[in-house]
């Protein structure tokens, strides 16, 4: 005997989901002797030979792949749907059909590792597929309001609500929440944030299910570029009979072509620094110009306002 305990392993509940339709799952684990487990999520199912990449009614449609320290496996691989390619062996059920899987569990104890698996059943319904339809190209999205829009096609029937999430590193991760459980209802108005990414994605998943779609390019959102504008020449003014002068913006100009990629409304303001001139009775008066967006960017010029007798 070698004094190695099997490790449990649950392969979690049963689902049904829309056909044509990207899922994960996830089991979980847990081993006697406390050592780490790796798993292996395999389809469970025969059927009569075939090529690959032919959806069937009964036959498998997924290969296996080597034992990960995860227990939880996407269909297809992430990098496929993220790219838009296809592994041999692995294609999304496009018919309704029941499917089952297994998920192993190994201990990989040395000199006698133990083993254990557990199975659930995945229904693919009828209608489908869910799919994210907008952003869905390499569009540009400007920080605030914007609206999500997703093909339900029936699968509200699987899950009446859903969370939208968004990626900022291409699909690898999507950290941060646009919306949480959320009406399956096909639109969705969000709030993009300032921050800035040229390898944004959308993801929406079902609330209490395992299928999800992921936008299919990456898009840009956020805003990191700065607003520009013309500053007023530098100008020359002299004092009155009683020593005063106006150095306000109607005499000294005011700023020209405010622009900017997201926010329709700039305006800038301005500091000013006074100073003695190099002159007898002569007054410099340094005004700093600023323009900054909804963002936080900002642009900074200068205007040198000279005072004369």
């Amino acid at each position: 005997a070698t004094g190695n305990g099997v490790p449990s392993v649950n392969a979690g509940a049963n689902f049904t989901i829309p056909r044509s339709t990207p899922f994960i799952l996830t089991g979980s684990g847990s081993d006697p002797n406390s050592d780490p487990l790796t798993y292996c999520w395999e389809e469970f199912d025969l059927g009569p030979a075939g090529p690959p990449n032919v959806s069937t009614t009964t036959g498998p449609i997924f290969r296996s792949f080597n034992p990960v320290t995860s227990p939880s496996r996407t269909f297809p691989k992430l990098s496929d749907i993220l790219n838009n390619t296809t592994t041999i062996g692995e294609i999304l059920p496009s018919i309704a059909r029941t499917m089952t899987f297994r998920l192993t569990a190994r201990d990989n104890r040395a000199g006698g590792g133990g083993v254990n698996y557990s199975s659930m059943t995945l229904t693919i319904a009828a209608n489908g597929p869910f799919a994210v339809a907008s952003p869905n190209t390499a569009v540009t999205w400007c920080p605030g309001a914007q609206t999500v829009t997703w093909s339900v096609n029936g699968s509200n029937a699987q899950a009446a609500n859903v969370n939208i999430l968004l990626s900022m590193d291409g699909g690898s991760s999507f950290p941060i929440t646009l919306a949480a459980n959320t009406a399956n209802d096909g639109s969705q108005g969000v709030t993009i944030p300032c921050s800035f990414s040229s390898t944004a994605r959308i993801k929406v998943e079902a609330v209490g299910n395992i299928f999800f779609d992921i936008s299919n390019a990456n898009f840009t959102v956020g805003d990191n570029t700065k607003p520009t504008f013309t500053a007023p020449a530098n100008i020359v003014i002299n004092k009155d009979a009683s020593c005063n002068y106006n150095a306000s913006t109607t005499i000294t100009g005011d700023v020209t072509d405010e622009a900017d990629n997201c926010d329709n409304t700039l305006n800038a303001t301005f500091v000013d620094g006074t100073a003695a001139g190099s002159c007898a009775g002569e007054t410099i008066i340094t005004r700093t110009w600023i323009l900054t967006d909804d963002c936080g960017n900002s642009t900074v010029k200068v205007q040198t306002i000279t005072i004369r007798d």
